[in-house]
């Protein structure tokens, strides 16, 4: 059976502000994503949306 890897997304706080981390953090799991996927590998992006304090969405 392949190997499935799930790679994680900044994810943001919508209460706070944006910051360079965030898209530091997105650039290096798009690159890692993609890295993955050149050599074959089967990837699923995944990024949690933090709405309020207590509810988590999740997105692929």
């Amino acid at each position: 059976m392949e190997e499935t890897f799930i790679i994680e997304f900044s994810s943001p706080n919508t209460n706070k502000p944006l910051h360079l981390g965030h898209i530091r953090n997105n650039l290096l799991g798009y690159s890692v994503s993609k890295i993955l996927e050149a050599n074959g590998k089967n990837v699923k992006k995944f990024k949690l949306l933090m709405i309020e304090v207590y509810i988590y969405v999740s997105q692929w």
